[in-house]
């Protein structure tokens, strides 16, 4: 998306705005960031229909959501028996540290 040689070009103009020598003019700088932003907003519209068509992918069948709702619930319950043994070791390492 971003234009590194029109990034690295827009830092030096800035830096030349903001030192005491003042080499390139406000209207310059101004120009150059909207020049930038322009060539940002193209690549987003050139990027646009390539992400609409990759995402517009065939619905799921209700099927396929149940399994992975299955699924999804046997994970969390996993997740929490991994949570209550952590909280158990946490409370010995505690326990341990405070004697």
């Amino acid at each position: 998306m971003f234009n590194k040689e029109g990034l690295n070009d827009l830092k030096n103009k800035i830096e030349a705005y903001s030192s005491s020598n003042k080499k390139s003019s406000s209207k310059e700088l101004k120009q150059q960031i909207v020049d930038y932003l322009m060539s940002i907003y193209n690549n987003l519209l050139n990027f646009l229909p390539y992400y609409l068509k990759s995402n517009s992918e065939p619905s799921i069948d209700n099927t396929d959501v149940k399994k992975l709702k299955a699924e999804l619930l046997e994970k969390n319950k996993f997740l929490e028996e991994i949570g209550t043994m952590v909280d158990t070791m946490y409370e010995k390492v505690e326990k341990k540290s405070v004697n």
